[in-house]
């Protein structure tokens, strides 16, 4: 990918941070749930698909950016999902019938996955120094959460004078594809002999212990937050004005996590992996062995900067696992599992009550510890042929 200097470059890497409104639009429609199931109280799984279908459209299109960026480019792709998002995002404004507003947030869903993989891999492309790349990858995941934030509370904002108000906010995705259009490069495709086209690149052993690790530390950490509200009322510790601070404050442990990940990752490297798993660990025992009103912030504080270095890892690391013509792939499958991790976390959270015969959410901490005890275990053990990188 050519090379950036001065005020350009500076635009360029702000464009794409840019891009996580697109991959927070999810944020928003959090806050008019309720309006949602009581204007459409007989409608309730289509109100379902329109809250949480997203997480399932992303799980899909993560998978599919991989040809389609090989088919219209990188640039391109961030360029159409950003169109077809703000049409069919700032539509929903106009739209008062469940089914289409599950229509047009399920296309929302699908822009929302290609716009993240897009984004990513631009900036894998751009900076081949692994080091770099992970100072940038570190801020591109802490912008996720302070954009999400200013989204939330605009949209709380917006809704006082009709919930149908919020999606309004998705007009702020125009000058951003303005600066996409102006500042991303354009995509430079390398020739592949007959041979190359044929072959298909197999990511190998390496990369499917990563994915593996990734995706149930994912749904270990989404069943606790998830249910965060449900472990508050167990232990009687606040309203759902306390919820909420905890839901916000909680956050920054991934904001912080990121924001040093360029940092730590500089000086531990694959050792990261073992480090998200202890903290999500420790977080963890905090919770089952000291409820009380400042420690569960201090516990979900721990286990979200834990997922905060999980997830930065996984998007700095993996595309090294594989051959050079299969990263858009690795990156999609790493988004895609993230999705997934999210999706299947409540499930697993019922599933496992069932299961053991456990009443109680915080009766199910002590098996999501024990889980992620036995990844750190195999990661410490596990030898290092299955770590290695596709060069070495």
């Amino acid at each position: 990918m050519k090379e950036l200097k001065g005020i350009r470059y500076w635009v360029f890497i702000i464009s794409l941070m840019l891009t996580t409104i697109i991959v927070m639009a999810d944020l928003p429609v959090y806050v008019i749930v309720n309006n949602l199931y009581t204007d459409f109280v007989d409608q309730v799984g289509v109100v379902n698909f329109i809250i949480s279908g997203t997480a399932f459209m992303v799980m899909i299109s993560s998978l599919a950016a991989a040809p389609i960026m090989k088919a219209v480019g990188k640039k391109n792709t961030l360029v159409i999902s950003g169109i077809v998002f703000l049409v069919c995002g700032v539509s929903c404004a106009f739209v008062n019938n469940a089914m289409l507003l599950a229509v047009l947030r399920g296309v929302c869903g699908f822009t929302m996955g290609c716009t993240n993989v897009a984004a990513v891999t631009i900036i894998t492309d751009y900076y081949t120094d692994e080091i770099k790349r992970a100072k940038v990858i570190g801020i591109y995941n802490t912008c996720m959460p302070l954009i999400g934030s200013v989204l939330s509370a605009t949209a709380g904002i917006l809704a006082v004078k009709g919930w149908q108000n919020i999606f309004h906010i998705y007009w702020i995705t125009l000058p951003m594809m303005i600066l996409i259009l102006l500042t991303v490069p354009k995509d430079v495709k390398e020739k592949e002999s007959a041979e190359e086209k044929k072959e298909k690149a197999p990511m190998g052993l390496s990369f499917w212990y990563m994915i593996g690790n990734f995706f149930l530390l994912v749904l270990g950490v989404m069943m606790m937050q998830m249910f965060c509200s449900v472990y508050i009322a167990e232990h009687s510790l606040g309203d759902t004005a306390y919820t909420g601070l905890v839901s916000t404050v909680i956050g920054y442990g991934s904001v912080l996590a990121n924001l040093l990940f360029g940092f730590i990752y500089a000086k531990l490297g694959r050792k990261l992996v073992p480090l998200s798993s202890i903290l999500v660990i420790l977080g963890g025992l905090l919770l089952i062995f000291f409820p009380g009103k400042i420690m569960v912030f201090v516990g979900y504080f721990i286990i979200r900067g834990g997922y905060g270095i999980a997830f930065s890892t996984a998007y700095v690391y993996t595309p090294t696992l594989c051959p050079a013509r299969g990263v858009e792939m690795a990156i999609g499958i790493a988004t895609a599992i993230y999705s997934l991790g999210s999706f299947l976390s409540t499930y697993a959270v019922t599933g496992i009550q069932s299961l053991f015969h456990i009443e109680t959410f915080s009766g199910v901490i002590p098996i999501i510890v024990g889980m992620t005890a036995v990844l750190l275990v195999i990661e410490l053990l596990l030898p290092k042929k299955f770590k290695k990188a596709a060069n070495e």
